[in-house]
């Protein structure tokens, strides 16, 4: 019988070969069509039961933080050169991106949903001479977007659990989900998918990432993570009236007052101490000419917190304080909420097992459940599965780290790509089991 070692292994080399074409490629958040129809082409030669794309995957569902028509017609245009057909640019076109793929066992047991992120971030990537893809000839061929947080490397990781799986057979029982995700940067993705109902019926979430902390080592495995913070992003649209800042000021409203305002009073909005919040001021856009009062300013702002109660709350603090000054100093104001996402904590009982299934891969050393300390929108899926009377874990998978996290020389090791799938096919494979199941500790 095949073992998840060994099933991992027959297609190690073809997932590191997907991972740099996904990096060679990188997109924004509801742009991701080149990602989209790479993972669909993967998945078509495993014959899902199920299969869904475009917009049978969200419905009427609302999806915040959608990008401008310039940059999504700008993505449609380099996922046709890069080849994506047409006919299957136009059942995503306007930003529906993601795959959700169903393998059922056709006998009952439980749902087990594997996710796996598939954005880049707007990061210009190095073109070092030892910055490994410039060598080695998958650096971004996009100007001014990379993946430079490892997404191209977790699709490749949960593409090639999908393979190991369908080697070893398929599900033995129940049924197993694969849910690709669009638009995490930003916290953006996940809350659509959620809200059209897409883990409303998960027994067991697992989701990875590669650890963003410096001290992991390859083969270093976190059975889980605690204390993902809630966050929610905020744009500010402020309106004023432009006028010569000399000839004229009397007539002039200034947007950018408006906004440096806001900028400097939101990190002393009154908070609790109890729990741990961050809150953030990260852009600010304004003004046309020294000598022209500026008519309109965008600011863009993010509030985190251990507790979505203390995000809740600071959102309204943040209101009234964006109110009171915009009006004060007589211009209008558009309150925008871009992105969102719960806080979560892996759940002990499935962190068990995982950690089990760590000790019996070669190569790897078991971590325990790590503070997160950060935001990634699978806690909203994390946090409706458990909501739901379902178990979830979000594991991180040890990298070395020639560049930090979101910054331009940013890498994986590959290997961390094997590494994580055969954690995740060893957890799968014993929760499929005829053990008991998985509950809430």
């Amino acid at each position: 019988m095949t073992s998840p070692h060994d099933a991992v292994a027959a297609h190690r080399e073809a997932a590191v070969a997907l991972r740099r074409r996904m990096h060679l490629h990188p997109e924004l958040g509801w742009t991701e069509y080149f990602a989209t129809w790479t993972v669909v082409e993967e998945l078509r030669e495993l014959r899902p039961d199920r299969l869904v794309i475009g917009r049978a995957l969200y419905g009427d569902v609302a999806r915040l933080g959608l990008p401008s028509e310039e940059i999504d017609t700008a993505a449609l245009a380099d996922a046709s050169a890069a080849g994506v057909p047409d006919e299957f640019l136009d059942q995503v076109r306007g930003g529906y991106t993601g795959v959700v793929a169903d393998f059922d066992s056709g006998t009952p047991g439980p749902e087990i949903t594997v996710r796996a992120d598939i954005d880049a971030l707007a990061v210009t990537e190095a073109d070092d001479t030892d910055h490994r893809p410039t060598v080695e000839g998958f650096r971004s061929v996009r100007d001014g977007i990379s993946h430079a947080c490892g997404h191209d490397s977790h699709t490749a990781t949960v593409l090639l659990v999908a393979r190991a799986l369908a080697t070893l057979g398929g599900p033995r029982r129940g049924r197993v989900r694969f849910l690709f995700q669009p638009a995490e940067e930003g916290a953006r993705g996940a809350d659509a998918l959620v809200k059209a109902g897409w883990l409303d019926r998960t027994d067991v979430f697992l989701s990875l990432h590669n650890a963003s902390r410096d001290w992991f080592q390859v083969g270093d495995v976190s059975e889980g993570v605690h204390d993902i913070l809630a966050t929610s992003k905020i744009d500010l649209h402020f309106e004023g009236r432009e006028a010569h800042a000399a000839l004229a000021p009397e007539h002039g409203r200034s947007a950018l007052l408006a906004a440096s305002a806001v900028a400097m009073l939101v990190p002393s909005l009154p908070r609790r101490n109890s729990v741990q919040t961050a809150l953030a001021v990260g852009e600010l856009h304004a003004g046309t000419s020294r000598n022209v009062i500026p008519g309109s300013a965008v600011l863009r702002t993010e509030l985190r917190s251990t507790s979505e109660k203390e995000v809740v709350l600071l959102e309204e603090r943040l209101e009234r304080l964006v109110r009171g000054i915009a009006d004060a100093l007589e211009v209008g104001v558009r309150i925008e909420i871009v992105g969102r996402a719960s806080s979560a904590d892996s759940d002990t009982a499935l962190m068990e097992r995982v950690g089990s299934a760590i000790e019996l891969v070669p190569g790897t050393r078991r971590v325990p459940s790590m503070r997160f300390d950060a935001s990634d929108d699978a806690a909203t899926m994390m946090r409706r599965v458990q909501e739901r009377g379902g178990v979830a874990s979000y594991l991180h998978i040890g990298n070395s780290f020639p560049g930090a996290t979101h910054t331009p020389r940013f890498d994986v090791d590959e290997t961390t790509i094997a590494l994580g799938a055969e954690v995740l096919v060893t957890v799968i494979v014993e929760a499929m089991e005829d053990c008991p199941p998985l509950t809430k500790a």
